[in-house]
């Protein structure tokens, strides 16, 4: 820490006080601007601190570059001004390079922004530094934090040093990108070309083909006038019988062509009449798909509704089970709105139809009761669908329950008729039994 002498007032604090002055006038920091510093109290006769006011980190910063440099200079010579820069360099570029994913684009980019990221929150934090030290009276804590600012500044310097070679490393991984993509656009132009050229050899070969089939064609027709003309020479007759059998000849390839293009024909009326038939096929089983969705949709819409019967549905119900006058029953529901409100109804259908509304004979267990708008009174009840309960003591009620559930299934209200143990606690009412929504 001889080289680090901050405190060493007694030391020369000017720039230009060692011996090699551009050695040592290397930029060691940022200060902040002596902004509202007042005037002096006397001459200025020296470099020390009669123009600051209380501050004197730039001369502690200079007094740090001179000894420093002199510290290293003087056993090594020129070797700090070459050599050991290099050094450095070097071995920061052999730790970056041994880092891992070094041959990684991404890895790289991200390494060097956070560096520069870590670098500036260091330059922020020594500002803060300088901030506090300018802010504060007391002159321990300002050195305090000039010290500390300059530690934030050498960590902001050597997240910059660190950060260097992986900006290199970046620009090359990036130059090699490059590269490489062009090498492979000039791949595929080359691909290309030969396909085209290939194409052109192709067009040309079938060209000379064609060109061939031609000059075939034409030697045959000039070896058939040859043929014609030695007929003719020997003999009209003979011509004559040759050019019967000819027509003979080409009567009958003609009608074996015509044949074969009635056979075809019929073929092909027959994979268009199967085509036809698959396709009728086909769309019978779309439309009975169709059919069995919307039946599979219409079902799930009403599974997921809620159970309700509407003053119409009431009316239904009400005209079925009117010729059973007086008959007597008594109410149970499942504790859910849904049941609550349908058992309401069902109610009111009830009672619109003259049948009689008696609660339960059962009085010495515990029931939880539920109260309704018409004062009627529902036990609770565990259960699913829509039931309709009675004992064999009541079987002369048996054509009413029949009607019940017949007009409740016909408003699309599941229900299901039971018979209840002869055991009942409440034989002598049908029990009008509500659960939850399957």
């Amino acid at each position: 820490m001889n080289c680090l002498r901050l405190d060493d007032f007694a030391a020369a604090q000017a720039g230009g006080a060692d011996a090699d002055a551009f050695g040592g006038g290397a930029y060691a920091g940022v200060h902040r601007a002596q902004i509202h510093v007042p005037a002096p109290l006397s001459d200025v006769m020296g470099v020390a601190d009669a123009v600051s006011e209380l501050r004197l980190l730039a001369a502690d910063i200079t007094l740090l570059c001179h000894d420093c440099r002199r510290s290293f200079q003087r056993p090594y010579g020129n070797l700090y001004s070459t050599g050991f820069r290099g050094l450095g360099t070097i071995l920061v570029m052999h730790f970056a390079i041994y880092r891992p994913d070094w041959n990684s684009l991404d890895s790289v980019r991200r390494a060097h922004s956070d560096l520069e990221a870590a670098a500036l929150v260091f330059f922020a934090l020594l500002v803060v530094c300088e901030a506090l030290a300018h802010l504060s009276d007391d002159k321990t804590m300002e050195r305090r934090f000039d010290k500390i600012g300059i530690v934030f500044f050498a960590m902001a310097v050597l997240a910059e040093i660190v950060a260097y070679p992986y900006g290199q490393r970046n620009d090359t991984l990036s130059a090699q990108t490059i590269v490489s993509l062009d090498a492979k656009s000039r791949e595929a132009s080359t691909n290309a070309s030969t396909a085209l050229t290939k194409s052109e050899d192709a067009e040309t070969k079938a060209d000379e083909a064609e060109t061939k089939s031609g000059d075939a064609l034409t030697r045959a027709h000039t070896a058939e006038h040859s043929l014609a003309k030695a007929e003719n020479d020997a003999g009209k007759a003979q011509t004559a019988a040759a050019n019967a059998l000819t027509t003979a000849m080409d009567a009958s390839v003609r009608a074996g062509k015509a044949e074969t293009s009635l056979g075809n024909a019929e073929a092909e009326a027959k994979g268009a009449e199967t085509s036809s038939s698959n396709a009728l096929t086909l769309a019978r089983e779309v439309r009975q798909e169709a059919a069995s969705f919307e039946s599979d949709l219409a079902r799930l819409r009403q599974q997921a509704a809620d159970r309700e019967l509407d003053e119409y549905q009431q009316e239904q119900v009400r005209e079925r089970i009117a010729p059973f006058l007086g008959t007597p029953y008594e109410l149970a529901v499942n504790d859910t709105p849904e049941a609550q409100h349908l058992l309401v109804e069902i109610d009111k259908a009830l009672s619109s139809a003259g049948w009689i509304y008696r609660g339960s004979d059962d009085h010495t267990t515990f029931r939880t009761v539920f109260n309704l708008p018409d004062g009627h009174q529902a036990e609770s009840l565990h259960g699913r669908p829509v039931q309709i309960g009675f004992t064999d003591a009541l079987s002369r009620f048996k054509p009413a329950v029949t009607a019940l559930v017949g007009a409740l299934n016909a408003a699309g209200i599941t229900t299901f008729p039971v018979t209840l143990p002869h055991n009942d606690t409440s034989p002598n009412n049908i029990h009008i039994m509500v659960g939850a929504k399957p």
